[in-house]
């Protein structure tokens, strides 16, 4: 099958995001955490996410925001292919037999050595995530246009990781429910007769017990009236009542685990009291009663041989209205508690902060990159060496040949010394590089305690023409305000060429290590002076500038 390159894309953001899963799974969230920042994936990109239901709810609730961030990155990913080629490059050391696999499968398979291409996969292994890795590399590769020509099964890889993935853990068992006649239930006439029969039901039995008519098409209405808070300004009313016993009983359960008397009344509270946040949350109670009864109906299906219309109608009830009645208050307070967690959780994902909630130092986070920076300079520095090698047997050949031979050889030599200085050029950048990032780490580690003392002349400062160096909009969008006459470098690609300025303020916590590095090797900058602030507060960085 000779895939699109469509169909190869889209199975290499399922590899990714199934290799992303594993790591999840393991509680390993490097690659997902420098997808994340070197992408500037935003908390509001995660918290429009969590309000979706086409995704894994696997993990408990504090954990659940890594899957998440999981399908972020898998959304993005479809517009932005610099995700996959990032995430290439952070995976290429974890198997690099797989990764030299792929490139030796590649030169196979562009001669047509399909057998050959066969053995390095049968090599690979069977274990899931080994084939996962080496699955995206193939797809992502512009060589290899037909994995199952080489014994790869690309539909059964699509189906699999699209029914983990995309899979939910909502019961729909309800739609595969039929009457004997093969017809489905819960789409039929007669469900929503059956329906309609329960609330009439429903609403005689809540009017005799309530002593007032309450029709059937405002039975929710009616049910959310008296379940919603009866709190005041004299505090929260008790009520002798069965919906006013079920509400203590669900409030007691709160308590009991360490809430708070006022936190389930201010969620359907519809007063504006002075002590009390009120949400004025309605729950959708049609909905609730509908949801009742087709568990109800469920029930009963699976406890009869034959399940008929007329049974559905007539006998497909639960024992008393007072049960329904009971069971909907109850479900009525868990669609509350629900709806205070999902709050609870909504700001936890606004709020969420890698560095608190992964719990790594800094130096940690940029440990993988300069790991991987210092194999690529051993791999050069091996690779000089095979070429110093190779020099002098070419030398000693060339000893041995007649003049006329050795000319060319000669060429070669200088040509292969040419390379061996861009070498190492290369490897004198990179050490650059890895010193520079180790100061940029360090200054990230520590805080500006820097006390503010005293008052700022603002207009003082205004006089003079600065460089601030950092994400200026997200963190301190004053400066821009107070500072138009200066110059702000939010991203690497901003030029340094020909400015002027009379000072350097660099906000440590909002760049970038390559914004870093550019400013140190500027040597146009060289004689100007610099202000390091780690610190989110303006006075701070005032008073840094002021002392500079």
């Amino acid at each position: 099958m000779k895939l699109t390159k469509e169909q190869k894309m889209y199975g290499v953001r399922l590899a990714m995001s199934m290799i992303l899963l594993a790591d999840i799974n393991e509680h390993k969230y490097d690659k997902l955490q420098m997808l994340c920042e070197t992408f500037k994936l935003s908390n509001e990109k995660v918290v429009k996410k969590m309000k979706q239901h086409n995704r894994i709810i696997l993990s408990i609730p504090s954990e659940q925001i890594y899957y998440d961030w999981l399908y972020v990155i898998y959304d993005e990913s479809e517009y932005n292919e610099n995700i996959l080629n990032e995430f290439s490059n952070l995976s290429k050391n974890i198997f690099p037999q797989i990764y030299d696999g792929v490139k030796k499968i590649e030169d196979y398979f562009s001669r047509g050595e399909i057998s050959k291409c066969k053995d390095i996969i049968n090599k690979t292994g069977k274990q899931e995530i080994r084939i996962y890795y080496l699955l995206f590399y193939l797809l992502y590769s512009d060589a290899v246009m037909d994995i199952e020509l080489i014994g790869l099964d690309y539909r059964k890889f699509i189906y699999s990781a699209r029914d983990i993935l995309f899979s939910t853990e909502t019961q729909q068992d309800e739609y595969l429910i039929e009457f004997n006649t093969g017809e489905q239930v819960i789409t039929s006439s007669q469900f929503k007769k059956y329906l309609k029969a329960r609330r009439t039901e429903l609403a005689e039995y809540m009017s005799k017990i309530f002593e007032e008519e309450i029709p059937e098409h405002n039975l929710g209405g009616y049910l959310d009236e008296i379940m919603s808070s009866k709190i005041s300004e004299n505090g929260v009313l008790v009520e002798f009542s069965l919906e006013g016993a079920i509400k203590t009983a669900c409030r007691n359960i709160l308590i009991e685990h360490g809430g708070g008397l006022d936190w389930y009344e201010a969620i359907t509270c519809r007063n504006k009291l002075p002590y009390v946040i009120s949400l004025g949350y309605m729950p959708d109670v049609d909905d609730i009663i509908e949801k009742y009864y087709i568990q109800l109906m469920r029930y009963n299906y699976y406890q009869k041989e034959e399940f008929s219309k007329v049974y559905l109608i007539r006998e497909c009830k639960s024992e008393s209205p007072l049960i329904d009645l009971i069971s909907i208050m109850f479900m009525y307070n868990i669609d509350v508690f629900t709806k205070m967690f999902m709050n609870l959780l909504e700001d936890y994902y606004t709020n969420f902060s890698w560095e608190k909630i992964v719990n790594k130092e800094l130096s940690a986070r940029y440990e993988n990159i300069i790991t991987s920076l210092k194999n690529d300079i051993q791999l050069m520095k091996n690779s000089l060496e095979r070429a110093n090698t190779k020099i002098h047997i070419i030398n000693d050949q060339l000893r041995k040949e007649k003049d006329s031979e050795i000319i060319p050889f000669e060429r070669a030599a200088v040509e292969f010394e040419k390379k061996m200085e861009e070498k190492d050029k290369e490897i004198e950048k990179l050490k650059q590089q890895i010193r520079s990032r180790d100061e940029f780490i360090e200054l990230l580690e520590n805080a500006d305690d820097r006390e503010v003392s005293g008052a700022i002349d603002v207009q003082k400062l205004q006089a003079k023409r600065y460089l601030f160096v950092g994400n200026i909009k997200e963190a301190m969008p004053e400066l821009h305000r107070k500072f138009s006459n200066s110059l702000f470098m939010e991203n690497e690609s901003f030029s340094l060429t020909s400015i002027k300025v009379d000072m350097i303020v660099m906000l440590v916590k909002y760049m970038s290590h390559g914004m870093y590095y550019k400013i140190k090797a500027t040597n146009t900058l060289s004689n100007i002076p610099v202000v390091m602030c780690n610190t989110k507060n303006i006075d701070t960085v005032y008073t840094a500038m002021s002392k500079a």
